[in-house]
Parts: C-alpha cells; structure tokens; sequence
C-alpha cells in the first residue's frame, strides 16, 4: 500500500502541471523549480518571455528565452503580434515589470500564462543556470 502511495505522488504532480498548463485564464504565479518544472513540460507550445530591458537580457537570461522589453513603446504592438494559442513564460529582474505584462496579456486576449515569482533574482537565488554569450575579441 505504501509504495502505491509513493506512485501516486508523481501522476498527481504531473495532473496539477498539465492543468495548470491548460489554463482557465487566470495566470500562474509559481517559483523558478515549478516555473521551470512547467516550461519543460509544455514542451513544443511553450514561450519564454524575457521582459527586460536589452541591456539586463544580454547580461544573463534563461536560455531559450524571446526579449520583449515592457519599457519599449512599442512593447503593446509587438505583444498583439504573439499568437494567442500559446502558453507563455514570463519574466523580469524581481516580477514587477513582468506582473505588468502579465496583466497586459490578459488584457490583450492571452489564457495560458505562467510568471516567475521573484524574477531572475529568485531564480539566480536557486542556483539555476543563466545564458550568457560568449564573449569574442575585437
């Protein structure tokens, strides 16, 4: 009975993920093992948004992920070009630029969203890996 248990555990974690993934229009707020538990989960259908400034995005970011800068002005016109059928990743330095863009996702018509709780800050504070590049001499 108690290795039943033990089995169990992991398909409801799984459960909970996919649900979550299939979104009923309220954004997840999760932290960076959930955060990155997901993103790997949703696989193909996942996009990873970095809502940094170019400068903060070339500094480090999450491998994989698309920069679109919430202090541009044009930062709601190339929002509106996303596709909406997506699920979503989003994330800032510490999670207030990204609760922005968050809410003006779901404003925009986005369903599938799910927001680093803490940035990139909590996510370096969890010893998760960034991407830098490379850098190459002049």
């Amino acid at each position: 009975m108690r290795s039943a248990r033990f089995l169990l555990l992991p398909v409801l974690a799984l459960a909970a993920t996919i649900a979550g993934l299939a979104g009923d229009g309220a954004p997840a707020l999760v932290g960076p093992e959930e955060f990155q538990a997901r993103l790997e989960a949703a696989g193909d259908d996942a996009v990873l948004l970095d809502v940094r400034t170019p400068a903060e995005y070339v500094a480090g970011h999450l491998t994989g992920a698309l920069l679109l800068n919430f202090k541009d002005p044009s930062f709601a016109e190339r929002l509106e070009k996303l596709p909406k059928d997506r699920t979503y990743f989003v994330y800032c330095r510490s999670g207030n630029r990204s609760h922005k863009a968050v809410l003006a996702m779901q404003a925009a018509g986005f369903h599938r969203i799910v927001e680093l709780k803490g940035g990139i800050l909590a996510w370096t504070a969890h010893h998760l890996q960034l991407c830098r590049p490379a850098l190459t001499a002049p």
